[in-house]
């Protein structure tokens, strides 16, 4: 896989995880989806061969959104 540039700068790490889907979208650039079997209730975060700064970490649940209706259209004219 190629480098992701920008690493070297402050960037966004958005992460989504849903039963077995982690989805990870690195600064607007690259986005990874894989299933993951593992089961916990942690969170841990990590770089390899490198150094990193964690600031204004997020965790929040995902909210669900209303299934839209089928809206009939008005016979009134």
């Amino acid at each position: 896989m190629d480098k992701v540039p920008g690493l070297d700068q402050a960037f966004t790490i958005d992460l989504i995880v849903k039963d077995d889907l982690v989805d990870v979208c690195v600064g607007n650039r690259r986005t990874l989806l894989n299933r993951h079997s593992a089961n916990g209730d942690r969170l841990f975060l990590f770089v390899r061969n490198g150094e990193v700064t964690f600031d204004d970490i997020k965790v929040r649940p995902l909210v669900s959104r209303p299934k839209p209706r089928n809206i009939q259209p008005s016979t009134e004219r």
